[in-house]
C-alpha cells in the first residue's frame, strides 16, 4: 500500500515486522486459553519466520505471566518465545529464566 508521496504504508497496527502488535497485546490478555495460544503462535511466527524478535520484545511482560501460570499447557512454546526474545532484551526475560531452564 502506498502512502503519500508513494512512501509504503504500513497497514494499520502492523510495525515493519508485520505483526498486528496491538492484537497480540490484546490476545494474550484474554482469559481464553486458545486466543492466548494463538497470539504465542503470531509472536513464534514473527520471530521465526521474519527474524524480528525485536518487534515482540513488547510482549514479554504478558508472556512472563502466561509462563507463571501451571493450568497453561502450552508454557513449552511460551518458554520458546522467550528464550528467542532474550537475545534482544535480556534483562525484561531475565526474571523468567527458572521458568525458561
Amino acid at each position: 500500500m502506498d502512502g503519500e508521496w508513494g512512501e509504503a504504508a504500513e497497514p494499520r497496527g502492523r510495525g515493519a515486522a508485520g505483526i498486528d502488535l496491538p492484537s497480540v497485546l490484546a490476545q494474550l490478555d484474554e482469559q481464553e486459553p486458545a486466543e492466548q495460544r494463538a497470539a504465542v503462535r503470531r509472536i513464534r511466527t514473527a520471530i521465526d519466520e521474519r527474524s524480528r524478535a525485536a518487534a515482540c520484545v513488547p510482549t514479554v511482560p504478558k508472556l512472563r505471566t502466561l509462563l507463571e501460570r501451571p493450568e497453561i499447557d502450552f508454557r513449552d512454546e511460551i518458554a520458546a518465545c522467550l528464550a528467542d526474545l532474550a537475545a534482544e532484551a535480556p534483562t525484561d526475560v531475565a526474571p523468567s529464566s527458572g521458568s525458561i531452564v
